[in-house]
């Protein structure tokens, strides 16, 4: 299911331009961090920080690529470790794109600071005028938490565009958290029920990322997870409606999510609702 869902996602952001030939130009520009970042309440919880910097692919013939599709990532991106039906370049190059991978270097940055948006809107520039690339036609994507950098990059763009002159011209994110006061509930109900390692373990530490970058529970603080979230369902004040998802709507957004219900009820005791 989720190879499919990410056939998917990389043919609609991408599917919009004619096609081109289909070879590449691989520039790689990354710093090791050092160190672990403490997430959950203990000590020992804590997650290895990796390398931050970029890879760029661009097509190989003599025009420049007419735009990028930037993919927002965890860690350091290599060819070799994307299975080759997920590749997005080769559909990138066929419309004379090209693909830009960036990665912060810092285990589940959501994105809760503003420094860390302000560093990847430095590390654009940066790769945009060392390689000479236009700016036009921009796309952003991203994997779970990939896919919320995405978003909240794009709606930190619109909202300060003297800090931030990249607002793309669509967005398509899969599997991502956008709505905190939900994700909250439902990681401290897996953390509660304790049915799969995986689950109860992640739960655990979420819960509390949350809790202590935001300043509480959603109960404790409900506008810091609205003012936080790409998108907030609880948000229904008439000026407020989705929350940040206000600020989304005059951008081409597409979002998938895995819809097996059935195998999260019966492997992760997740409720239906």
């Amino acid at each position: 299911m989720r190879n499919c869902i990410l056939k998917v996602l990389s043919l609609t952001i991408i599917c919009l331009l004619p096609l081109k030939a289909a070879t590449q130009q691989v520039y790689t520009d990354y710093r090791d961090l050092d160190g672990t970042l403490q997430v959950g309440p203990t000590e020992d919880i804590k997650l290895d920080r990796t390398e931050r910097g970029y890879t760029l692919l661009l097509p190989d013939y003599q025009n420049k690529p007419r735009g990028l599709v930037i993919a927002f990532e965890g860690r350091r991106i290599t060819l070799q470790n994307i299975p080759e039906d997920l590749l997005l370049h080769p559909h990138a190059f066929r419309r004379g794109l090209g693909v830009l991978y960036v990665s912060t270097g810092m285990p589940a940055d959501f994105f809760f600071e503003e420094s860390r948006m302000i560093f990847v809107t430095d590390l654009i520039q940066k790769t945009f005028r060392r390689y000479d690339l236009p700016t036009d036609e921009l796309f952003y994507t991203g994997f779970s938490i990939g896919g919320t950098q995405a978003l909240k990059f794009t709606i930190f763009c619109k909202n300060n565009p003297q800090k931030c002159p990249f607002l793309p011209d669509a967005v398509a994110v899969i599997d991502a958290p956008l709505d905190m006061t939900r994700f909250w509930h439902t990681t401290e109900r897996a953390e509660k029920i304790d049915f799969h390692p995986a689950a109860s373990g992640e739960g655990y530490w979420v819960s509390h990322w949350l809790e202590k970058n935001l300043g509480g529970t959603p109960d404790e603080v409900p506008v810091a997870y609205i003012n936080y979230s790409p998108y907030t369902y609880t948000a229904e004040h008439v000026d407020h409606l989705g929350g940040n998802a206000r600020y989304l709507r005059d951008i081409p957004i597409r979002t998938y999510a895995e819809p097996d219900i059935t195998w999260k009820i019966k492997h992760r005791r997740q409720s239906y609702y």
